[in-house]
């Protein structure tokens, strides 16, 4: 995947969808890993986001008890976006994670090396914008700004004529309404 395919906002949604769910019997937890400070332990950065909104605040013996009793969903963005330098300490921390009681981790990132070896994994991609996703999303932005460059856009010869790999991704579409 690369940049702008969207891999934030859909881990943003996904936490979203996922507290909506009745049903659910775990909490999910959305980490952007860019944040998590070198060499700072996982954990650590977890508790001070937990921790952040809270007038009572948990342990880091709490929380650990938390995660062995598997009731979090991690949600873990952005690892293509963490500091080279701490790659390698972040990735066997999220490999911990995974061992633990089998978490389910949910790891964004574009290909690369390195990457945290997660229990079960699958990996999937995003696939890159077809012309009618393109259309779709010019015609939404239109209704959303009540503007019409879209639809110009479209009826374009020009357009028509476009090498549309310059707007693969959602960001790329957006930067038209900039």
């Amino acid at each position: 995947d690369t940049a702008g395919m969207g891999k934030t906002t859909f881990s943003k949604i996904f936490v979203l969808e996922l507290l909506k769910r009745d049903e659910l019997k775990k909490f999910p937890l959305f980490i952007e890993l860019r944040k998590v400070k070198l060499n700072q332990n996982l954990y650590d950065y977890i508790l001070e986001e937990i921790n952040t909104p809270l007038k009572e605040k948990i342990t880091l013996k709490e929380l650990e008890f938390l995660i062995m009793k598997n009731i979090f969903i991690f949600v873990l963005d952005g690892f293509d976006e963490i500091d080279e330098n701490n790659k390698i300490h972040l990735s066997a921390e999220i490999n911990k994670l995974s061992n633990l009681q089998a978490n389910n981790i949910l790891l964004t990132t574009r290909k690369q090396e390195n990457l945290p070896r997660i229990y079960q994994q699958s990996i999937y991609q995003f696939k890159f914008l077809s012309k009618d996703n393109i259309h779709n999303i010019l015609n939404k932005l239109d209704r959303v700004y009540s503007l019409d460059i879209g639809k110009q856009l479209i009826k374009h010869k020009n357009f028509i004529k476009l090498d549309l790999s310059l707007f693969q991704t959602p960001l790329m579409v957006n930067l038209l309404y900039v």
